[in-house]
């Protein structure tokens, strides 16, 4: 029983590995139409972790790499202390092109409320993201923390170093 049981855990644990996660809309998409951003952060990273695009959260499951449609972007980001959850989420903005490979970079100091991210394109290593900002969220006891996108195109105020 206790055979049946562990090799059951595996198996459910080693196919959440290195699995793609698609935007509504992008399953269907060929792959030259969609962009690819992809973490380089250990899946399991006491650090940082991505958890919602757009706003949409991206369920469960350890994924390594995004299909996203073309338009802007709004990656939501989480930071992780060692004691456990560190509730201050940043969500950064970017255009995703067709065709195009990113790369979620983070800051060396990715602990408290001082860490930061970005995006940048994997082809020239440049940051491409327009804005990142602290989105407004609340904490639900058993549905988590939900935080709400800023639509507005205006930085002003709401940019991050």
């Amino acid at each position: 029983m206790f055979r049946a049981i562990f090799f059951l855990v595996m198996v459910i644990g080693l196919s959440g590995c290195a699995m793609t996660y698609s935007m509504q809309g992008a399953k269907e998409v060929a792959d030259d139409d969609v962009a690819i951003l992809v973490t380089t952060v250990s899946s399991w990273s006491p650090y940082v972790y991505v958890s919602d695009i757009d706003g949409v959260s991206r369920g469960m499951g350890s994924f390594k790499a995004y299909r996203l449609l073309p338009g802007e972007r709004h990656v939501t980001v989480h930071g992780n202390s060692h004691a456990g959850f560190y509730t201050d989420p940043k969500v950064v903005v970017f255009v995703a092109e067709r065709g195009h490979r990113y790369e979620l970079v983070v800051s060396d100091r990715q602990q408290g409320p001082y860490w930061t991210a970005g995006i940048a394109d994997t082809a020239t290593g440049e940051r491409v993201d327009t804005r990142i900002y602290r989105p407004e969220c609340t904490d639900h006891p058993w549905r988590g923390l939900r935080c709400t996108i800023q639509r507005d195109t205006d930085p002003a105020g709401s940019s991050e170093p």
